[in-house]
């Protein structure tokens, strides 16, 4: 039954509780409440290995990127849409694709990192810190994050933070370089 069916299924049944016996209608309306559309429970057959990967995403051991199978490709698409969104104006349609993004893969540094860069054009600086220091855990390593972070914190004015990061920056950039020599 598609869910149209269900809700005019439904639309029939609650308006002709009325109608019937005050301690019928007394059942129906418990039962109602406890499951207001009245559906059949559906039983959860899940193989090991999807109930292992949800153990592992509970755990902080997987993203959810890794429960449903998607790949990096997938996601930097998806990334690639919310650029274009961004360059078009579409500012709230932009942040909620990488906070999808990041929803979906929160190891990855670049979806807090391009959700930082639009709370900082909406005004969100501590939003945005939270955002970059997210994005300063990932395990790949990357300047970027940190040179925001600076901007961030010396429009606080806090100098040492701001210093602190841009010496991170600049140690993050200089082992690329040499790891590419």
């Amino acid at each position: 039954m598609n869910p149209r069916e269900l809700f005019f299924q439904h639309s029939r049944i609650s308006t002709s509780v009325s109608k019937r016996e005050p301690e019928q209608a007394t059942q129906n309306a418990d039962k109602a409440s406890r499951d207001p559309l009245n559906l059949p429970k559906p039983e959860v057959k899940a193989s090991k290995d999807l109930l292992s990967r949800l153990q592992g995403f509970l755990l902080g051991k997987l993203t959810w990127a890794q429960v449903e199978g998607w790949s990096a490709e997938d996601l930097y698409a998806y990334a690639t849409i919310g650029s274009q969104l961004f360059r078009a104006g579409r500012i709230q349609d932009a942040r909620t694709v990488f906070e999808a993004c990041e929803a979906i893969n929160s190891k990855d540094w670049y979806f807090p990192y391009c959700l930082a860069q639009i709370q900082i054009l909406q005004g969100e600086n501590e939003a945005a810190i939270d955002s970059l220091q997210r994005s300063t855990r990932s395990p790949l390593e990357r300047p970027e994050p940190h040179l925001l972070l600076a901007g961030c914190f010396l429009q606080q004015g806090d100098q040492d933070k701001a210093v602190a990061h841009l010496k991170k920056a600049r140690a993050i950039a200089e082992n690329i370089q040499r790891s590419l020599a």
